[in-house]
C-alpha cells in the first residue's frame, strides 16, 4: 500500500487531520486521537496522522504516569480484540489495523498491541508503520531483545538496512553464539554496503563485510567452542574499538 503524505491525501482525510492537530494545540487530546482516527479509516496509509495520534496518545499515557500494570491490565481486557483482529487478519487485514490503532490509543507502549499492528502493517506491506512504532516501543524497553528483533525485521522490510545491521549487531554482543543472529548480521551488512554504494568495487562476499579481518573476527566470535587465540584475537579488536570509540557501550559490553 502507497504511504499517504498531506500532500496527496483526500481532502476527507486532511480535514480530520487538521481537526485532530487543531485539538492537539488545544491539549484536546482525546478529541485530537478521534479525529486522527477518522482520518486513518479514510485513509490507512496516512502516516503523518499516526505519527500524531501516536504522539497524542503517549503524552495522554505518560502524563496519567501508567506503567506495567496498566500494560497487563489493558492487554488481558483487550485480548478479545486481539484475537478477533489476529483471526481475520489475512481476510480484512485493514480492519485489523484500525483495531491496532484504537488499542494503541489507549495503551501506546504495549507490546502486543504494536506486535498486532506490525503484524497487521505486514499483510497490507506498510513498514514505515511497523517502524514508527517499534521505535517508539524500543525507546521505552532498549533491552526488550523481542522488540530488538522486531525492529530489526521492520527496518530490513523499510530497507533500512544500516538500521538493521546495528540492531543485529547489538543482538549479538547478547548472543555472541547464536549462528542465525551472525548470518542476519552479514546479510544486512552486505546489504548496508550495497545500498551505500560499494558492491561495484566487490571482489567478493566478504569484501562486501567490512574488511576481512571484521568477517573472520566475526566467524572467530560465533565459535560455540573457542581457543586461547580466538579469545585472544576477539580482545584485542576489542580494545582497539573502545580506543577508537570509547563512549560506545556495545564495545565494552562485548569485551
Amino acid at each position: 500500500m502507497v504511504m499517504v503524505t498531506k500532500e496527496n491525501a483526500s481532502r476527507k482525510a486532511l480535514d480530520f487531520f487538521e481537526r485532530g492537530f487543531s485539538a492537539m494545540d488545544r491539549k484536546n487530546l482525546d478529541y485530537a486521537m478521534e479525529m486522527f482516527l477518522h482520518a486513518l479509516e479514510v485513509e490507512p496509509g496516512f502516516f503523518d496522522a499516526r505519527k500524531f495520534m501516536r504522539a497524542a496518545s503517549l503524552k495522554k499515557f505518560r502524563d496519567a504516569k501508567k506503567g506495567s500494570v496498566a500494560h497487563l491490565i489493558s492487554s488481558l481486557t483487550n485480548m478479545p480484540a486481539v484475537i478477533g483482529a489476529n483471526l481475520t487478519m489475512n481476510r480484512k487485514p485493514l480492519k485489523a489495523l484500525l483495531t491496532a490503532d484504537k488499542l494503541l490509543c489507549r495503551d501506546p507502549l504495549n507490546p502486543l498491541f504494536v506486535f498486532l499492528l506490525c503484524d497487521a502493517s505486514d499483510v497490507v506491506n506498510m513498514p514505515e508503520v511497523a517502524v514508527q512504532s517499534l521505535e517508539l516501543l524500543r525507546d521505552d524497553n532498549p533491552n526488550k531483545t523481542k522488540v530488538l528483533e522486531r525492529l530489526a525485521e521492520a527496518y530490513k522490510d523499510n530497507e533500512q538496512m544500516a538500521e538493521a545491521r546495528d540492531i543485529y549487531d547489538l543482538l549479538r554482543s547478547k548472543r555472541p553464539n547464536d549462528q542465525d543472529l551472525l548470518k542476519k548480521y552479514k546479510d544486512t551488512t552486505a546489504l548496508a554496503t550495497m545500498q551505500q554504494g560499494g558492491w561495484e568495487t566487490a571482489n567478493s562476499y566478504r569484501d562486501v563485510m567490512k574488511d576481512a579481518q571484521e568477517a573472520g573476527r566475526l566467524e572467530q566470535q560465533a565459535k560455540a567452542v573457542m581457543t586461547t587465540s580466538d579469545l585472544e584475537s576477539l580482545i584485542e579488536a576489542d580494545k582497539e574499538k573502545i580506543a577508537a570509540e570509547p563512549s560506545n557501550a556495545n564495545h565494552r559490553r562485548s569485551l
